[in-house]
Formats: structure tokens, sequence, C-alpha cells
């Protein structure tokens, strides 16, 4: 019977460490992929106000424009001599993000003009429709109540669609998923430590 019950102890100490190794393993990829996937793509050129005809610069005048990989969010700030600064992200910006829509390919939400705290807005009414080109370039108006239409035609997001392609048609849902799955393997792993460590400390006491 002692035979049978280290010969279980064995078995149950072996598929222990497997699963503790597969657990790691999954826990060490997800690191990777999520570090890799944090990475920003500057947002180039120029938007143009139809009325006055001036520009809103989006990597000139220390504009920062950028839209993030892992959940195609725009964040920073673009300049233009009529309107001031404008934001993008979340920073000064109760509306916003601007988002980009994988699949669909087209711009959403607020960018917030920071001298009159009113917004461009990206999808105020079918008449809004920034998209992104195949070949990374913008396309299409946005609406402001300040100086009416924007056009977008002259802004670039060099680089974009060579990233969506390698993404989930979701890149947010799989970023939180990574984080999901990265959370859960920690604590399997913490749990599997402390059932490893209950079953040396009863062995000990045993000897």
């Amino acid at each position: 019977m002692k035979r049978v019950g280290k010969y279980r102890l064995t078995i149950v100490r072996v598929l222990l460490n497997v699963v503790f190794i597969l657990l790691l393993t999954v826990s060490l990829s997800v690191c990777v992929r999520i570090a890799s996937a944090a990475t920003s793509i500057s947002v180039t050129g120029t938007a143009q106000v139809q009325n006055t005809g001036s520009y809103i610069y989006f990597s000139e005048y220390n504009s920062n424009v950028t839209i993030a990989s892992d959940t195609l969010q725009f964040s920073g700030n673009a300049w233009s001599d009529d309107l001031g600064w404008i934001a993008f992200g979340t920073v000064d910006n109760p509306s916003g993000p601007v988002v980009l829509n994988q699949g669909q390919n087209t711009i959403t939400g607020k960018a917030r003009i920071q001298n009159t705290q009113t917004d461009i807005e990206f999808d105020s009414s079918s008449e809004s429709n920034v998209v992104l080109n195949s070949d990374g370039s913008l396309a299409g108006y946005a609406w402001t109540n300040e100086l009416g239409w924007i056009n977008f035609s002259g802004a670039d997001i060099a680089g974009i669609n060579s990233l969506l392609s390698t993404l989930l048609p979701d890149s947010g849902s799989q970023y939180r998923l990574s984080s999901f799955i990265f959370s859960l393997s920690i604590a399997l792993i913490s749990t599997l430590i402390l059932i490893k460590l209950n079953v040396f400390t009863k062995n000990k006491r045993k000897v």
C-alpha cells in the first residue's frame, strides 16, 4: 500500500510539473505578445479646414498624434493655425479617444479642440466618413461646429495596414483576451506552487 501511495504521489508530482511548465510557457508567450503589440505608429501629413483653407498638422509644429497597435486608439495632439491644439486621445479629451475600427477601416470618435472645448466629430452623421485606404492614407470628412467640414485626405498612417494584417479582426479584444489569459495563468501557477509546497511540507513532516 505504501508503494502504491508513493507511486500515486510521484504521478501527481509529474503532472503538476508538466502543468506548471505549460502554464509558464503560455504566460511567457503572452507576455512577449503583449509587449510586442504595444507599439505606436505616427500619424503624418495634414487635414484641411474647408471653410478657411488652413491646415491641421499631425507631425509638424510639435504635433505628436499616434495610433496604438494594441487598441487602435489615437493619442497625442495636432496643431491648427485656426483651432490651436487638438487632442485626439483621452488626455484633455473627455469625449475621446478617436479610434480606428478594424474590419470596416473607419475612423470614429471625437477629438477635442482645446481653445474652445468643442469637438471634431468623426461619426456625427452619415456624411462624416473618414476611412483608411489600402495604402495607409486617410480620406473623407469630419465635422466641427467651429469651422465646418475638415478634409482628412492629406493625412497618412504609414505601415498601419501591414500591422493590421497580422492581427485578429478585433485588436482591442485580442489584447484584452491576452491580458486575461496572462492573469489566469499567473493565478494557476501561484496555486500550483502552493500545492507543491504543501506536498513537500507534508512529506518532510512524515520523514
